[in-house]
């Protein structure tokens, strides 16, 4: 849940409107969707 709290953080520093601010969103939603289906795997 590491990656959660880093989504977290990054949405209070309110950069939503910049382009590499929101891959880097894109990034960790994969990060964390990846962690969760794992988990949910075991």
């Amino acid at each position: 849940m590491l990656s959660l709290g880093y989504f977290f953080v990054w949405l209070d520093r309110g950069e939503i409107g910049d382009l590499e601010s929101f891959q880097s969103l894109y990034i960790h939603l994969i990060l964390f969707a990846s962690s969760v289906t794992k988990v949910g795997a075991f």
